[in-house]
């Protein structure tokens, strides 16, 4: 069982200029609200109130990359979300690197049957994101998402209830700090949350007005929900399907209309694995982490991925996922996505706890039943996911995408109590004093900055140069398939970086050096590249992920007597095959001892103590990729091909 939720708050005065303008337009919220107790139909202009709150969630939205992120992507996710899109905009759904592979793999990215590399996420946010970052502004999709969302949600309101629910939803959408982050950085769930409401609005007026036309609206939503995160599409898209199933005529237009987000997902999935129907995260944590089938959805004592997720396992389940870790892993959600609702915890239990009471009274018992049931389904959706997915600033993101929905819900209780304003007001106040410590630690967390700035990268100028980056951040928002400036490359040991420099025609060379104190700014500095030709020793650890995964489990493991102090390895054996090109019949390959006892390489006997690392001679086919075979604790140091 995970440990338990507190919902405690600890007000103090507001922390950063954002901080404080959010508190000082609650506060004038709220004078405005007691100075205008009533306002006649005549005086509300829907449609000039809604247009400048999406102007207002499109501005907190790009202000919030200058602010929290500090002007680009920060969590690992949203970098490779970036580096999907950008070869997503050189026109191919994977992309080729030019030169050896260890020099460009790394986490999250997957070599393809065809020798590339893919970004191992659903395809359907990064296809959207394209267009931006092909014009060299990826930042700015967010802002126009916050905007849509606005709107979508004002809809929404308006068709369940009346013009006022919608205004105030919209408004609480606009002032919602959740919302501004996934508005912000590269990140799926704004598409999603965009896509969902969307669906959910057409599938609605598809049974009155044109079934057709709004039945295929609902179907390109659905079938792109799927494909940016195809949980939250399955569970909310057969909500949304069970509204249209009396109307065949919108049924035929949304599953035709479905085809090209599903065809988008299959396609993706074919290029990265070989197969339309293998999930590339699947794929990935099969390759990469263990046991075997850690990554899959449901329960089991094998659930819960050792290397990615370890110190979560060890703390909340390290017995593997059951119920009871179920239901720690779903509490540990709904906590911090109390605040996430409207910036204030009590703020949502108002939300739900009005639904309730309403419901008990007969009234409105169909639009809140729909409403409650998008929410729950994006709840029950994740529960046999193991992991909880929360971060500072993003708070649980595995429920952001029906805050929309949230939304509408506490948009009727405060209109129906008559506190719309007062009920707004109070989001942004608590934003101010309280609920921004959480955007401030994603602010200062990892350095307090984006692990790559193509503008200090540049420096030394020139198109050619090669600068090689030590963080799978630092290389996700770097390298760029298009190629529009300098290569960039992982850092390796110094035989590596000397073949990768040869490789690629001896370009002038530099080291991008990040700060994770952030008491310095990053640094470029000349890489000296000896004229000696180089060993051809390649770290195992830096050929991870590996091509295949016959048995066992390997990831990254820490030896201390191993190169860099790392080697491949994690299971009691394995068969794998790590794609190196070996134009020799011999190899040498060096290896760590995990633990005592006794040991075989690819049939080679081992005596084994742990802690200690040697070498053994294999022979090879001349080919591109290598098969090693282990039995017992061991792992694999290093491979080097015997030169001719």
């Amino acid at each position: 069982m995970g440990a338990p939720i507190a919902l405690s708050w600890a007000p103090t005065l507001p922390q950063s200029p954002f901080g404080w303008a959010a508190a000082a337009l609650g506060i004038a919220l709220w004078i405005w609200a007691w100075r205008q107790r009533t306002c006649s139909k005549r005086q509300r202009h829907y449609r000039a109130y809604v247009w400048g709150l999406s102007a207002l969630a499109a501005f907190a939205s790009a202000a919030y990359v200058h602010q929290y992120l500090r002007g680009g992507p920060r969590i690992i996710d949203a970098t490779a979300y970036l580096l999907q899109a950008r070869t997503f905009a050189s026109g191919s759904l994977s992309f080729d690197v030019p030169g050896p592979l260890y020099a460009f793999t790394g986490r999250f990215l997957l070599t393809t049957p065809s020798d590339h590399l893919s970004v191992i996420f659903p395809p359907g946010y990064a296809a959207v994101l394209a267009p931006a970052a092909a014009l060299g502004v990826p930042m700015a999709l967010g802002p126009l998402l916050a905007a849509a969302l606005v709107h979508a949600t004002f809809r929404l309101g308006k068709q369940l209830f009346n013009a006022d629910v919608g205004l105030c939803a919209a408004a609480i959408s606009a002032v919602c700090m959740c919302l501004r982050y996934h508005t912000a950085d590269t990140m799926s769930h704004g598409l999603s949350a965009l896509l969902a409401i969307v669906a959910l609005s057409a599938a609605l007026s598809a049974r009155h007005d044109r079934p057709v036309s709004y039945g295929a609206v609902t179907g390109l939503c659905m079938g792109w929900l799927i494909a940016t995160r195809p949980v939250t599409g399955l569970f909310i898209g057969t909500v949304i399907l069970g509204l249209m199933l009396r109307n065949p005529r919108a049924l035929a237009a949304c599953a035709v209309a479905a085809i090209p987000g599903l065809a988008l997902l299959g396609g993706h999935q074919y290029v990265t694995t070989g197969s339309w129907l293998r999930s590339t995260q699947l794929e990935y944590y099969a390759r990469a982490d263990g046991p075997v089938g850690c990554f899959s959805y449901g329960f089991g004592p094998d659930i819960g991925c050792r290397f990615e997720h370890g110190d979560f396992i060890q703390k909340y389940m390290p017995n593997g996922y059951g119920w009871r870790e179920a239901v720690g892993t779903t509490a540990r959600r709904i906590g911090p996505h109390l605040t996430d609702l409207a910036n204030c915890a009590p703020l949502a239990l108002l939300a739900f706890g009005f639904a309730a009471k309403e419901l008990s009274t007969r009234r409105d018992v169909a639009p809140i039943t729909l409403l409650l049931l998008m929410v729950g389904a994006q709840v029950v959706a994740y529960v046999p996911f193991y992991f909880d997915g929360n971060y500072p600033g993003g708070g649980a993101r595995l429920l952001a995408d029906a805050l929309p929905f949230e939304h509408v819900l506490l948009a009727l209780a405060l209109v129906r109590l008559g506190r719309a304003r007062m009920g707004v007001g109070l989001a942004l106040l608590w934003f101010g004093v309280s609920s921004e410590a959480g955007h401030r630690e994603l602010r200062d967390r990892e350095g307090g900055r984006p692990m790559f700035e193509p503008s200090r990268a540049t420096a030394a100028g020139g198109t050619r140069n090669l600068v090689l980056v030590r963080t799978d951040h630092g290389f996700n928002l770097g390298h760029d398939p298009r190629s529009p400036g300098p290569l960039v490359a992982r850092d390796g040991t110094r035989e590596e970086n000397r073949w990768l420099v040869q490789a690629l025609g001896d370009p002038p060379a530099y080291r991008y050096l990040f700060d994770f104190s952030g008491r310095r700014q990053p640094q470029l500095l000349n890489l000296p590249i000896e004229a000696a030709q180089p060993r051809r020793r390649i770290q195992a650890e830096h050929l991870w992920p590996v091509r295949a995964v016959r048995a066992g489990y390997v990831h990254p493991v820490y030896v201390p007597c191993a190169g860099a102090g790392a080697a491949l390895g994690g299971a009691d054996g394995f068969d794998i095959t790590l794609d190196i090109k070996s134009n020799s019949d011999v190899i040498t390959v060096g290896w760590a001892a995990l633990g005592d006892g006794h040991g075989s390489l690819n049939g080679s006997r081992l005596d084994l103590r742990a802690g200690s690392c040697g070498s053994t001679t294999l022979s090879a086919a001349k080919r591109r990729r290598v098969e090693l075979r282990a039995e017992g604790p061991v792992a694999v140091d290093y491979i080097e091909p015997k030169t001719q």
